[in-house]
């Protein structure tokens, strides 16, 4: 009897045990963090908006950084330069201060970096004014070697190239040198009006008004019969026998129409002979001279013009020249001029 009561008493306490053991881990576990302390999400890396950058001086470039894991706990980075006299981390921008290369990085609060490499240049010095010295230009048709030279400032540029366009390529194109030289050359097509514009590296630009014209429309030069004979003589006045001493053959008249402006018209008269008669007969002997009369409408004279040829002999072709300006109105009425050849006696 007494060995059952001592192993039943044995039994209870076993089984109070295991319960008190059983009851003591379960109310550990379900204990609740009375201090609320949170987890800490380290940063794995960072990462650049941009990675590699060719800047000049004064520039800006927008830059960001990215960090992951998204949740990490801190997710602020430190950004620095290499060389903050070429390039610094500027409120989100890249400046670029000065020529050289430097490394811009951005580096998390536990050291994860991200770089962006950085090379800064001069800016190159472009035209800040460009323009032409005149607002119109008045071509002739088929004019191709006229040209006008850009004015610029600075006059010094480190880069000159620049597009030419035309508002009408039917009446006037052009080319641009593209150098120091500046010239814009003109090539006259046909009658009529456009505007020529030059734009430069950097985006100035300049234009001029062109002002084609045809002008044999203007100007018509009435010529004599060809050929036509000149001489030197010498007139009866004198107490010396009235007789030729030289004499010419003109053979040919070439007229040649530039126009200035508007209102002038250059008239270019060349006149091409040849010596058919010398008194000596030898190797310019005797000088020969003839005159040039110009005539305007309704055969009104306007001047007279002594054409002389020297040291050639008989059979020797020659060349005078003559030119004059044809003046026209503002309402662009056309003009005509006569040309008359005579002896030139003294």
């Amino acid at each position: 009897m007494k060995k059952l009561t001592s192993a039943l008493l044995v039994l209870v306490t076993v089984l109070l045990c295991f319960a008190g053991c059983s009851s003591s881990t379960n109310s550990s576990n379900n204990t609740p963090n009375i201090n609320n302390i949170p987890t800490t999400v380290s940063v794995n890396s960072v990462s650049l908006s941009e990675t590699e950058l060719n800047m000049t001086i004064g520039e800006k470039a927008s830059i960001s950084a990215t960090v992951s894991p998204s949740n990490a706990t801190n997710r602020n980075v430190t950004w620095s330069s290499t060389n903050t006299a070429v390039a610094d981390y500027v409120n989100g921008n890249i400046v670029a201060l000065g020529e050289g290369m430097c490394v811009i990085k951005a580096t998390s609060s536990n050291g994860m970096v991200a770089s962006c490499s950085v090379k800064v240049e001069k800016a190159p010095v472009l035209a800040e004014s460009v323009g032409f010295s005149v607002e119109t230009v008045y071509l002739s048709v088929g004019d191709s070697d006229i040209f006008l030279t850009l004015d610029v400032l600075p006059k010094a540029l480190d880069s000159y190239k620049g597009t030419v366009s035309s508002s009408d390529n039917t009446i006037v194109s052009a080319t641009y040198s593209g150098d120091e030289n500046m010239k814009v050359t003109f090539n006259a097509k046909s009658a009529g009006n456009a505007i020529i514009t030059v734009t430069l590296d950097g985006g100035k630009s300049a234009s001029v008004n062109v002002i084609v014209i045809d002008p044999s429309d203007l100007v018509k030069i009435n010529l004599p019969s060809l050929p036509k004979t000149v001489s030197y003589t010498y007139d009866k006045k004198y107490p010396l026998e009235d007789h030729t001493y030289a004499r010419g053959r003109i053979d040919s008249i070439d007229v040649e129409l530039t126009v200035i402006d508007k209102n002038n018209i250059l008239v270019y008269i060349t006149l091409n002979g040849t010596k058919t008669y010398d008194e000596d007969g030898s190797y310019g002997t005797q000088t020969l001279r003839y005159n040039l009369d110009l005539y305007k409408e309704n055969d009104v004279f306007c001047e007279r013009k002594q054409m002389t040829v020297y040291d050639i002999s008989n059979g020797q072709t020659f060349s005078n020249s003559y030119a004059f300006r044809a003046i026209i109105d503002n309402n662009m009425t056309p003009r005509e001029f006569t040309i008359k050849l005579s002896s030139y006696i003294t």
